[in-house]
């Protein structure tokens, strides 16, 4: 009942409310690591996995169709600190479990901007507190943020402890803006013990303890909202950097295809001073959209290294996006010990209205037609060769036509308890 709810108001649509706030509105950026759209209550998931972010749905906005351009986390962070695609920063390799304990990983040149470093010159107060080992300071992500702990995968009641020893910090700053990145529901699944209760009993599925780490983190979300307050004028944006996949291709995990249970994710903006809701948006956008999204809405000037799109005029229902976009995905992975290995694994992919192409160094191109075929079986390749060979082009060219940076990289020695954590993350060379 509570989805379709959500879904008649969305399908009825909301006028724009005028803000009540006097000024810029303290901002918060909750990243939840490997987080599906379609296992959220608002996406029409049948299970009741998120009743804290469903609130925020209901007086918020939902983008239905938003893209990642990657399917693991580095890349895709990097592209949301910065707008600008995975082959621009190079941000393609990070830290992964390494017999000799010291590794190189790619790093966010210092050349690009970063989200807290644009809101820090809009007169923000930046604080940043991740559990991923690798959204960490020596990969570049610390940069711009006044205050910033890399968590090394604690769990979010951890990155929570953290967040609420800053209080008083954050309650002097003026107006501030908050990072949390979330690394739960990420591998290895956990069957939290409030979702069993609450369930009456636990099968002990993949699935079922993926949704049970979603229940957890969504209390510990409403957790911090209560703890600081956070109100109408609050601006929440809550998103994933990747998805993960159950089989859906016959895999399980992220960070091995572009497939859209990987690529595609969840995208909710709760500012009801602005945005009244709950709205519903079906035009496709991309995470690389928010940083120009924010710039325009604290009036910041344009800045030329930005490749997203900002998205006001969907928000504030005045206009469309003009154009006609395609969005961009990227992946990289070593394949080192593989036996019969062929080289490193490197895929792209490329959206462009009702197709989408991917093209891979080990294997051959596939195109699919995402209004017949959303769940993407069927390649039409053979029966669209000239399509393929458009979005080919289109891909090429977009490669070509972009600024990149100088490639800049890090070297990093780990602990013995950290390089243990990568492995039980999947993170191995």
């Amino acid at each position: 009942m509570l989805v379709l709810a959500l879904l008649v108001g969305w399908s009825a649509g909301c006028e724009r409310a005028p803000s009540d706030s006097g000024g810029d509105p303290d901002i918060v950026c909750i990243v939840i690591d490997t987080l599906r759209a379609d296992h959220l209550p608002f996406y029409g998931y049948a299970e009741d996995t998120a009743p804290y972010l469903s609130t925020l749905a209901s007086r918020g906005v939902v983008f239905q169709h938003a893209h990642s351009p990657s399917s693991w986390t580095a890349p895709a962070t990097a592209s949301i600190f910065t707008s600008v695609h995975p082959f621009q920063h190079q941000v393609v390799t990070g830290l992964r479990a390494s017999r000799h304990l010291r590794l190189e990983a790619h790093r966010i040149p210092d050349g690009l901007e970063t989200m807290p470093e644009l809101l820090r010159r809009q007169g923000y107060r930046t604080f940043g507190a991740t559990d991923n080992l690798n959204i960490c300071e020596e990969q570049g992500f610390a940069q711009g943020f006044d205050v910033f702990r890399n968590h090394t995968y604690e769990a979010a009641e951890a990155v929570n402890r953290t967040v609420i020893d800053w209080t008083p910090e954050i309650e002097a700053a003026g107006k501030y803006f908050l990072y949390v990145h979330y690394m739960d529901p990420h591998v290895p699944y956990h069957q939290r013990g409030q979702w069993c209760a609450r369930r009456g009993h636990c099968t002990g599925s993949d699935v079922e303890a993926y949704d049970s780490e979603i229940h957890y983190v969504d209390g510990k979300i409403r957790e911090l909202a209560a703890h600081f307050g956070w109100d109408d004028d609050t601006l929440i944006l809550v998103l994933s950097d990747h998805g993960e996949e159950f089989g859906d291709h016959g895999g399980t995990g992220h960070g091995h295809t572009l497939y859209g249970e990987l690529i595609d994710v969840p995208l909710l903006i709760s500012y009801p001073a602005r945005w009244t809701g709950p709205r519903s948006i079906g035009t496709r956008i991309s995470t690389l959209d928010l940083l120009p999204t924010l710039a325009g809405l604290l009036g910041a000037a344009p800045v030329a290294q930005h490749e997203g799109t900002s998205l006001l005029p969907l928000l504030d229902g005045t206009d469309g996006i003009p154009g006609s976009r395609a969005f961009y995905a990227h992946l990289y992975r070593r394949r080192k010990g593989v036996a019969g290995n062929r080289g490193p694994l490197e895929m792209r992919s490329l959206i462009h209205g009702d197709w989408k192409l991917i093209t891979s160094s080990l294997a051959a191109p596939q195109l699919f037609d995402l209004t017949d075929d959303p769940e993407e079986r069927h390649n039409r390749i053979g029966d669209h060769p000239d399509i393929g060979a458009r979005l080919q082009s289109a891909l090429i060219d977009l490669e070509r036509s972009r600024p990149t940076q100088p490639e800049a990289r890090t070297t990093i020695t780990l602990s013995p308890a950290n390089d243990e954590k990568l492995r039980s993350l999947g993170y191995v060379e």
